[in-house]
């Protein structure tokens, strides 16, 4: 605890970017991916059916939005040929995605 309440708790505010910027940066450089989509608060707990405590709103709207990622409809192209996706998309209407073209 006194780690976590002396060291991290500086870093507190800065963590969800620090870790969204690490993750963009290892989808790019070493996977070579150069479009990402990330889900929206609403299609995420429309499509992944979260039981019990959610994440916080803001990682779903406000951190996406720092980060120049676009609303779009349009879904992931490797998700558009999974089946278990394909069955939940059927039921849900309005699923929006961020989506960022690096």
């Amino acid at each position: 605890m006194t780690y976590v309440e002396d060291v991290l708790a500086p870093y507190i505010d800065l963590w969800s970017e620090a870790m969204l910027m690490a993750t963009v940066h290892f989808i790019y450089k070493e996977l070579g991916i150069n479009t990402i989509y990330y889900h929206t608060y609403k299609s995420g707990e429309k499509l992944k059916q979260v039981l019990g405590g959610k994440p916080p709103r803001s990682l779903y709207a406000d951190l996406p939005k720092k980060f120049c990622f676009q609303l779009t409809e349009e879904d992931p192209t490797f998700m558009t040929n999974d089946r278990i996706f394909q069955r939940k998309r059927r039921k849900i209407n309005n699923v929006d995605w961020y989506k960022l073209t690096l």
